[in-house]
């Protein structure tokens, strides 16, 4: 069943309807994880948030044959749980 993907961000506050994590449900990680980084831009140390992300990149990272690409998506998932985007910066 196709469904539209919406994310609307408004004082601060993310609604998602089928959010990013679900997306994940389906195997549609690439995508999820673009959707999850626009999402950290509007709400930068939400938690939830967060933890959506590290499941994305955890299973994105799964599918990898190259160790370079697993490894920079788990330096993503490493990342979110000081609820940063990067270790690398300050962001």
């Amino acid at each position: 069943e196709k469904k539209d993907i919406f994310i609307s961000i408004t004082n601060k506050e993310i609604v998602y309807r089928n959010r990013p994590d679900h997306l994940a449900l389906y195997k549609k990680y690439k995508l999820a994880a673009h959707l999850i980084e626009v999402a950290y831009y509007a709400d930068k140390k939400n938690k939830k948030l967060h933890g959506a992300r590290k499941e994305i990149y955890v299973a994105l990272s799964k599918e990898q044959d190259s160790s370079m690409a697993r490894n920079i998506f788990n330096h993503a998932n490493l990342a979110s749980n000081e609820l940063k985007r990067d270790l690398a910066s300050e962001d």
